[in-house]
């Protein structure tokens, strides 16, 4: 059994006493749990009251005279703080494809200011640019389903008629979409940011891109109603 240096666990120990051996009791703590004894060299020592067996009467034992003061407590160590990392998001999907819809430029295949073939051109590209054919395009507006190759390497051709529009997507053999939708192409009034980029606004002299697209949302200047060539890209992202 362990002796220690004053009445309590946190006191440290000075010695011990082996199984069956005696020591005088000399006092006790003011809760009456430990007692003070006398080690065989003398000196005070304690021990805890409910691990010893006692003889005689303890009643009148007293509280010893002079008990130690607890040694002070050793400090928990706080654990430095550490950075905490950045939650680490997740890749998000890329889609496989990616898609561009154009008007088809002033002057490029007898695109005119007042004229065209009034279609839609399709063309699917590998990442780097190569056509693909065999991938099968569906022309929402009618449902007709083609696969590229049939108007040259990776192209396929959609009429577009006045009072109609369209929206191309790649599909696969059940029909199921492969790729996002195409912007909506229509025959009268296409998108003023594509007839911006493919020229029309140079067909009729204009100061400024605002005073072109008053024109056109006031009907004034009417372009090429119902003969506009539009272009859709596809082209695989990985």
């Amino acid at each position: 059994m362990n002796v220690r240096a004053g009445p309590g666990t946190n006191y440290p120990i000075v010695g011990s006493l082996e199984s069956g051996a005696q020591a005088r009791i000399t006092g006790k703590n003011p809760q009456g749990d430990w007692w003070e004894v006398e080690m065989t060299n003398g000196a005070p020592g304690w021990v805890y009251g409910p691990l010893v067996e006692t003889s005689g009467a303890t009643d009148g034992v007293a509280v010893a005279a002079a008990i130690p003061t607890p040694p002070p407590a050793t400090p928990t160590p706080i654990p430095a703080p550490t950075d905490t990392p950045a939650p680490t998001q997740p890749p998000q999907p890329q889609e496989e494809w990616s898609v561009t819809t154009r008007l088809r430029p002033i002057g490029q295949d007898a695109q005119s200011c007042h004229g065209g073939e009034n279609s839609i051109y399709v063309y699917v590209q590998d990442v780097n640019g190569a056509p693909l054919n065999g991938v099968r395009v569906k022309e929402v507006f009618t449902g007709r389903v083609l696969e590229t190759g049939q108007k040259g390497p990776g192209i396929v051709q959609y009429d577009i008629y006045r009072g109609g529009g369209g929206q191309v997507q790649l599909v696969d053999g059940a029909g199921n979409p492969i790729s996002p939708m195409s912007e909506g192409m229509s025959a009268d009034w296409p998108p003023f940011h594509m007839m911006w980029d493919a020229g029309y606004c140079n067909c009729k002299p204009h100061p400024d891109a605002a005073s072109c697209e008053a024109d056109l949302n006031n009907k004034q200047y009417l372009f090429a109603v119902g003969h506009y060539t539009y272009e859709v890209i596809f082209r695989r992202n990985h």
